[in-house]
């Protein structure tokens, strides 16, 4: 028979695999060591899916449980329990790092180190029909952007203190937040990268009295043109109708578009068939 026991001390530099969370009816057929099993399987998977390019993980994807445990340095049951004859279970698991390493040059592997980056993010949440700003604790996706943090996510957010100046500052700019750069806000974290969400709100369907903000010639083009029409139809007395056209996605889309790109990845990466975006140089002129 095989004993396989839970250990909290590491004998080797490891990779962890936090949080993995399992669940199973309990019957007469139930067997802890299964559970157990399934919860290695997924640590697994989600550690190769960390340190592998999508097009090697296949290589990987029938690898036997067995051979998994021997590259197990320890792991810990954080937390059970029982509920309606429900087993649940949250697990960490560490894989010994020279014995990943040694098992992806057997398989012709070249891996990379996952690196935890934190960044911070700003969403603002903009009703344009009230002409009204959501900020911090009045915002909804602020509330509950933090709420499903995974440990399996390379990236960690961190949201801005409610800060008096940085709100005035911040409604002062309402009408060119599009082309505000937040530099005197980003500037009092020590982190070097950030993300600033603008989300727009929308009652309706747009039309002429919509507020369109233009921060781009082309935008701009259009909305001298809605203007010449809206003139001849006023003062001429032509008949005159605005079509405003949006960016129109669709199965029929070609792959090369760059929104195409992002939903095509992105589907990828929920089927678990790719753990990265892959979307071309974003300092590509032409």
């Amino acid at each position: 028979f095989k004993i396989f026991f839970s250990t909290s001390f590491s004998y080797a530099e490891t990779f962890d695999i936090r949080n993995i969370e399992i669940s199973k009816k309990f019957n007469m057929n139930f067997q802890k060591i299964n559970v157990l099993d399934e919860g290695f399987e997924i640590a697994f998977e989600n550690l190769i899916l960390k340190i592998t390019k999508s097009s090697d993980q296949k290589k990987l994807k029938n690898f036997s449980l067995p051979s998994i445990k021997t590259i197990i340095d320890s792991f810990s049951i954080k937390e059970e329990k029982f509920i309606d004859n429900v087993y649940y279970v949250s697990l960490d698991v560490s894989f010994n790092k020279k014995k990943v390493f040694a098992l992806l040059e057997q398989k012709n592997i070249f891996p990379s180190l996952p690196r935890k980056k934190k960044v911070l993010f700003i969403p603002l949440f903009i009703d344009q029909e009230q002409k009204n700003l959501n900020l911090f604790s009045e915002n909804i996706f602020f509330n509950n952007w933090l709420l499903e943090e995974n440990d399996k996510y390379q990236l960690h957010y961190v949201l801005p203190s409610e800060d008096l100046d940085d709100i005035q500052l911040i409604k002062s700019k309402y009408d060119f937040l599009e082309e505000y750069d937040f530099n005197e806000i980003v500037s009092k974290y020590s982190l070097d990268s950030h993300i600033i969400s603008l989300i727009f709100k929308n009652n309706g369907l747009k039309n002429e009295n919509s507020q369109i903000n233009a921060n781009c010639p082309y935008s701009l083009s259009k909305i001298i043109g809605m203007n010449y029409c809206n003139y001849f139809r006023v003062h001429m007395k032509i008949f005159a109708s605005i079509g405003i056209f949006f960016n129109h996605e669709s199965e029929y889309r070609k792959k090369n578009f760059f929104t195409k790109k992002i939903i095509t990845n992105l589907v990828k990466i929920y089927k678990k068939k790719q753990s990265y975006l892959e979307v071309g140089s974003l300092k590509k002129k032409s």
